[in-house]
């Protein structure tokens, strides 16, 4: 048979305390543990709705670069009269790269630790200054130039 709520809790009531006060403090407490467990999940709901929304607008994107590469694929593998020049295709190729950097630079916009990450692979081909070059630095808008 299915217990009642009630009769299932009655254990817990019996081992409640009679002091109101006390009683109040343990449900503010409760009631706080349960804003806060409604807000984590709230905060989750809205993190994964963010991922999905994201993961929607990649494969979208994923969807039309994969079309325009058939179609130059089609255009360059077609019949002899359709094919393409080698400069039509180099245009086309180039088109696509054009698409692809704009959804990384779009992906780097939306995530800062990928930005850090892809300026850090920028920057790791740079040597330093050998010690016997001097720095010198120049200040913008013709004001001077500084030598250290």
């Amino acid at each position: 048979m299915r217990q009642d709520s009630r009769t299932a809790a009655s254990p817990d009531i019996a081992a409640l305390p009679d002091d109101p006060a006390v009683l109040r403090a343990a449900l503010i407490a409760v009631l706080a543990e349960r804003d806060d467990a409604l807000a984590e999940r709230d905060d989750a709901c809205a993190v994964r709705d963010a991922l999905e929304a994201e993961r929607d607008a990649l494969e979208a994107e994923n969807d039309r670069l994969r079309t325009l590469l058939l179609k130059l694929r089609r255009m360059q593998f077609g019949r002899k009269s359709e094919r393409l020049s080698e400069e039509q295709l180099e245009l086309g190729l180039a088109d696509l790269e054009t698409a692809i950097a704009e959804a990384g630079a779009a992906a780097e916009k939306r995530d800062p630790e990928l930005r850090k990450e892809r300026s850090a692979k920028r920057r790791a081909g740079r040597g330093k200054l050998p010690a016997h070059r001097k720095r010198c630095s120049a200040a913008l808008g013709g004001v001077g130039v500084a030598r250290a």
